[in-house]
């Protein structure tokens, strides 16, 4: 019923709904995210999206990264620090870094750190939302 729930509204109102506090209907997303995307062939991959948003006061964030092409989740990271990418790849050890063309993400210092580390044949465009981090 979470994930159900969790594909048309916003965490915070599929907890209210059944009950629960937020952190545990990450932890059920997560492990169903993480559950798909063992099964999924990500060989195709070459444009991939870095997102992130708070998940509660106090700056504590989850990193998204996503298939550009199809609009799918592919990885779930806490935090938004620069090694989200090489998590992403220790995850999925028979994706091909070399593969991936494009990462679409905001101007954070983590994020292209990271993306220059881990996946330095891939371009970097960015989004055009500017960033609200000083």
């Amino acid at each position: 019923m979470v994930t159900m729930l969790s594909q048309g509204m916003p965490v915070s109102s599929v907890a209210r709904i059944v009950q629960i506090h937020e952190d545990p209907v990450w932890r059920i997303l997560k492990h169903y995210v993480y559950e798909a995307g063992e099964q999924e062939d990500l060989s195709d991959l070459k444009v991939i999206g870095i997102d992130e948003f708070p998940v509660e006061k106090h700056h504590v964030y989850v990193t998204l990264l996503y298939s550009m092409r199809n609009s799918r989740v592919i990885h779930i990271e806490e935090g938004r620090e620069s090694d989200v990418s090489g998590k992403f790849i220790m995850k999925h050890p028979f994706l091909d870094s070399k593969n991936i063309d494009h990462i679409a993400m905001d101007m954070s210092p983590s994020y292209i750190s990271g993306a220059e580390q881990y996946l330095p044949d891939s371009a970097i465009v960015f989004d055009h939302f500017p960033s609200m981090k000083k």
